[in-house]
């Protein structure tokens, strides 16, 4: 990982959202090998640097970040910033199931 500053702000090639990643775990965790492999997301690290995202081995550490030369303007660094939100935190689907349970249970 040359050099990137976290957090790492993403999007996605087919929206503008941009989301917020505090960590490299945080990405590996979110975020699939084929989607990076096809190249659909732009990423910046914290000082507005373009990133690079590839993938890589060991599987652990499948995620590959190397960051460019190519530097976005303040101006346009703080507007990413702006339109940016914190990765939801990933709650396990039986969590999720219990939880929609007992809401059905109260209705």
């Amino acid at each position: 990982m040359s050099g990137v500053v976290f957090p790492v702000y993403l999007r996605g090639n087919d929206n503008d959202d941009v989301t917020e990643f505090p960590t490299l775990a945080a990405m590996q965790h979110h975020l699939e090998a084929i989607d990076v492999e096809n190249e659909e997301y732009e990423a910046w690290d914290a000082q507005g640097r373009r990133l690079q995202l590839a993938v890589g081995e060991p599987k652990s550490e499948w995620l590959k970040i190397v960051a460019t030369q190519d530097q976005l303007s303040d101006r346009r660094f703080a507007e990413l910033r702006s339109k940016s939100q914190p990765l939801k935190p990933y709650v396990p689907i039986g969590h999720r199931f219990m939880r929609w349970l007992g809401s059905v249970g109260k209705g």
